[in-house]
């Protein structure tokens, strides 16, 4: 079985999670999503992914299986409650 996952956040953590993610054998499809479109391009580019995401709800909307979501701290519950 396989996954797809989202990552949210590419702040000062979330692009260390990409790699990972990227080269684990059951993650068929990787997305990024950050409202910075400057860290979109950065990291979609370097890694070579083709899914990205402005916003949350966005990434939301998509058929993705699970999202990582690593933004601010103070951020997280209620981003995870949706």
């Amino acid at each position: 079985m396989s996954i797809s996952v989202g990552i949210v956040g590419l702040g000062m953590f979330g692009p260390a999670f990409i790699k990972s993610f990227k080269e684990y054998p059951d993650v068929h499809r990787l997305a990024l999503c950050d409202l910075r479109a400057d860290r979109l391009t950065k990291w979609a580019t370097q890694f070579e992914i083709g899914e990205t995401y402005s916003s949350l709800d966005e990434i939301c909307k998509s058929d993705i299986d699970a999202l990582a979501i690593i933004t601010q701290p103070w951020l997280n519950a209620r981003q995870a409650r949706g």
